[in-house]
């Protein structure tokens, strides 16, 4: 219900060149998940919240993800075990290569891997910069929009352009032991220490998100509802009209009332009544309210509507 949803989170930072943690994973040799989950977690390699299922088509046909500051991944059930889904985070492709660039001894190994490397990947930007310069949070790297920007061989980047943002670190302490073996799993102390700190410094993870916008560098602004949670005692032993009135009055979206309509009343509703429940007006046809009924239902599939106590 309204009251329940946590504020809609706005993703506008576009990401045209981005990787998955996967593919940090497998860039970075040095680094497993308990280390990229250490980046994230103080504040060293930020770390970007998206909507991996709708990415965004440019008129010119390039495809970008609109991320929010501050991602992190959420914590699902695998095989009875806690485990951190990635899925919904995404790194900006200049935060990681500045990062390598600064840090390869952590990540790569010796300066020679990290040469190698960027002479291989020619079909990139050439970085192009002082060895011994801070990169991370540096003064000599900031503009007063608090952007970085990086000279590249070819000057595509420049000053003004949004591709490397400056943040402070999100978590300066981080009170478990970093001491365990590399893996691809967070031993359980260290996830009840992620939802703690998630929780105490809002960190945005998808399991936050119940309601979303994007805007897009064209002006456009998107927004969508993801999930909803609908308290089992609003349609409870209720007539189908009373149910229809209390989600309306709570500010119920009407194809949700639909799905609880469909899927929560015994004995289950026609369309035709339920096009008639959600649109009471007289004089319209059966066949109107069995198209009013079908076009709610089908919004409500691209809903995770959720039944709560």
């Amino acid at each position: 219900m309204p009251d329940q949803l946590k504020p809609s989170i706005v993703f506008d930072t576009p990401l045209p060149y981005c990787y998955t943690a996967e593919e940090v994973l497998a860039l970075w040799p040095l680094i497993d998940e308990m280390g990229l989950y250490r980046l994230v977690m103080k504040g060293r390699l930020r770390a970007y919240l998206v909507y991996k299922d709708r990415p965004i088509v440019r008129p010119d046909g390039t495809t970008v993800y609109y991320g929010a500051d501050e991602g992190a991944p959420h914590i699902v059930d695998a095989n009875g075990e806690r485990v951190l889904c990635w899925d919904y985070v995404r790194f900006n492709y200049l935060t990681v290569r500045l990062f390598q660039r600064q840090w390869y001894g952590e990540v790569l190994g010796p300066k020679e891997e990290l040469h190698e490397r960027e002479l291989a990947e020619c079909n990139h930007p050439a970085l192009i910069y002082s060895d011994d310069v801070e990169l991370i949070n540096d003064d000599e790297f900031s503009y007063p929009d608090h952007h970085f920007f990086v000279q590249t061989n070819n000057d595509i980047h420049g000053p003004d352009v949004n591709l490397f943002t400056e943040f402070k670190p999100v978590i300066d302490k981080f009170r478990v032991s970093t001491e365990c073996e590399p893996s691809y799993s967070i031993p359980r102390v260290e996830l009840d220490e992620w939802i703690f700190q998630c929780t105490l410094h809002e960190l945005r993870t998808w399991s936050d998100v119940y309601e979303y916008t994007v805007i897009i560098d064209d002006g456009r602004v998107i927004k969508a509802l993801v999930r909803y949670d609908v308290p089992r005692k609003i349609f409870t032993a209720k007539l189908p009209s009373s149910i229809v009135r209390d989600m309306g009055k709570n500010e119920c979206p009407p194809s949700v009332i639909a799905y609880i309509l469909k899927e929560h009343v015994k004995p289950s509703l026609t369309l035709s009544k339920i096009g008639e429940l959600l649109h009471p007006e007289e004089n319209f046809s059966q066949q109107w309210c069995i198209e009013l009924a079908n076009r709610l239902l089908d919004l409500a599939r691209e809903i995770d509507i959720q039944v709560v106590d």
